[in-house]
């Protein structure tokens, strides 16, 4: 028998109301890390990369596909004293978190402390995103369109520490067929009119 690794196992022992209505099983994975980064003078900054070493702000885009399961493992690598510099209620629990907008999931795949879906120090958690489809009987409209990601969990319930320090990227859904363009470009307008947390 092959060896199955742990994200593989993990995938499987999602139960059905772990993927969201019209996802069967993911199509693809990636792994996604938030890290601390260099500090900007005397602001921590944090971001989400494909390999720890790459991690940026705005994180990288992810695209996606109208139609297809994304399955996205979140490791949570900012050091425990980072996470307690940012904290801004003292009995928030610390960790990370991954929120997305315009795609599909169910409650753990939420990213918020409402449904206990984020990140410890130093663990992992498995996403599953939808990309719903145009359903062209109904006319009912698919999820294709320019989104974005962000933490839910850094400093407060609602993540403002995590996101403005750097926790966030864009998502992009395409459908099927649509033309590709050879570059992308993501920018995000913060609080103080900051762009991608630049002043």
């Amino acid at each position: 028998p092959a060896a199955v690794s742990a994200e593989q196992a993990a995938l499987a022992a999602l139960a059905p109301g772990d993927r969201p209505e019209g996802c069967i099983q993911p199509d693809r994975r990636i792994q996604l890390y938030a890290v601390e980064l260099p500090k900007d003078g005397t602001q921590i900054r944090l971001g989400y990369g494909l390999t720890p070493e790459t991690a940026s702000y705005p994180g990288p885009l992810i695209e996606m596909i109208e139609g297809e399961c994304l399955a996205i493992t979140l490791h949570n690598q900012v050091p425990v004293a980072t996470l307690e510099a940012l904290r801004r209620e003292p009995n928030h629990p610390l960790g990370v978190s991954l929120h997305t907008h315009g795609v599909k999931y169910t409650p753990t795949s939420d990213g918020t402390i409402h449904t206990d879906s984020w990140v410890p120090p130093g663990g992992q958690r498995t996403y599953i995103w939808f990309a719903k489809p145009r359903n062209p009987t109904t006319g009912a409209q698919g999820t294709a369109g320019y989104w974005w990601y962000h933490d839910h969990m850094v400093g407060g319930p609602h993540g403002t520490q995590g996101q403005g320090s750097g926790l966030f990227g864009g998502l992009v859904v395409r459908r099927q067929g649509d033309v590709r363009p050879n570059r992308t470009y993501v920018t995000a307008f913060g609080d103080l009119q900051s762009i991608n947390l630049r002043r």
